[in-house]
């Protein structure tokens, strides 16, 4: 029998295994590598607004797939994630240039993906954001991504090999879509035959917005100098006379005021009692609902002043003076009535 024994001077040491290259098998060894790159292409949007305004035109926001031109087709793994919640805040559209890419699944929160098929250059998703009744809220941000990143597949002819990869963000930003209520001017005598009255004049926030909906005024008149309505002054809008129906305890809301155009006006137009009563106010709130309905939001407050022109008004009744009782055969008349009749005599 021959026994062979081999011998070596040093122990003989494990070999480290050799790294594995993660490659793609094609029939043709891979020679030209490509990417597919989603990035963002129109990174902001603007919610529409809902509420009081008109819609303009849309905003969207966009992500863009950038696909090389030996592309041979395949479905891209994506993510959708961010601040925003699909389907509330946003939705998601599809296009392409030069060919007809399509969901494969999705496009809904999280793990989704897209099937591109070849002769596809471009795929564009638009970020089309949705209106709400919020006012202006904080910004809200879109993410979209190839995950995992690195997909990799083979090109047409086989020697291409391409890698996706790539992220993009959309931020939806909202403005306030508020009212504005104002009074020009903010004054007026209770007696005039110039036809010139206050206005109370309702605007959208936006410049040059235009309004849609319907607000409603709130008068408040249970301070002491406040004027009445119906007694003291009525409200017009368009010659129509504005409704005011009475709920709590001296305070009034209007009917409906359709809301058309870039601005809306109602005048305020004085009454003239003949009492001699010193000057009173009129304190208006813009509400966008009825008064008793909540939650409630209110958009502005204006202020109207009427004074009264004892000069040129055509008669005037005595005020009883304080303390005066049921005794008197004659009502007493104030110092200020006094004056009153006394300038009016001079005047004639």
């Amino acid at each position: 029998m021959l026994t062979l024994i081999l011998s070596h001077s040093t122990p003989l040491q494990p070999r480290s295994p050799r790294p594995r290259a993660t490659c793609l098998i094609a029939s043709d060894a891979l020679l030209y590598f490509e990417n597919l790159t989603l990035t963002t292409s129109d990174a902001t949007a603007t919610e529409p607004h809902s509420t009081f305004y008109q819609p303009g035109a849309p905003d969207p926001g966009a992500f863009q797939f950038a696909v090389p031109n030996h592309w041979a087709g395949g479905t891209i793994l994506l993510s959708l994630s961010g601040s925003a919640t699909y389907g509330t805040d946003y939705s998601l559209g599809l296009s392409s240039i030069g060919g007809n890419p399509t969901w494969s699944s999705g496009p809904q929160a999280g793990t989704m993906s897209m099937y591109i098929p070849a002769g596809v250059t471009q795929v564009i998703v638009p970020v089309n954001p949705i209106g709400d009744t919020i006012e202006a809220e904080p910004d809200e941000t879109v993410v979209l991504s190839v995950s995992p990143s690195g997909q990799t597949f083979i090109g047409s002819p086989s020697t291409y090999g391409i890698t996706a990869a790539g992220s993009g963000t959309v931020t939806i930003g909202d403005v306030l879509e508020g009212l504005n209520l104002t009074t020009t001017p903010s004054s007026t005598e209770e007696y005039r035959t110039d036809g010139i009255f206050p206005e109370l004049v309702i605007k959208p926030d936006l410049t040059a917005a235009n309004m849609q909906g319907s607000a409603y005024l709130r008068i408040d008149a249970s301070q002491k100098g406040d004027a009445t309505p119906g007694v003291d002054y009525k409200l017009t809008v368009g010659g129509q006379a504005l409704t005011l129906t009475q709920g709590p305890p001296n305070i009034w809301t209007s009917a409906p005021i359709a809301l058309i155009g870039t601005e809306c006006r109602v005048v305020v137009v004085p009454i003239n009692d003949k009492e001699l009563e010193g000057e009173e106010n009129i304190r208006a709130d813009l509400r966008t609902l009825p008064i008793n309905t909540l939650p409630d939001m209110s958009h502005g407050t204006a202020q109207v002043k009427i004074t009264e022109d004892y000069n040129n008004a055509k008669s005037e009744k005595d005020e009883k003076t304080v303390g005066c009782n049921c005794s008197c055969k004659q009502p007493r008349i104030s110092l200020c009535a006094y004056l009153a009749r006394l300038a009016l005599a001079r005047a004639n």
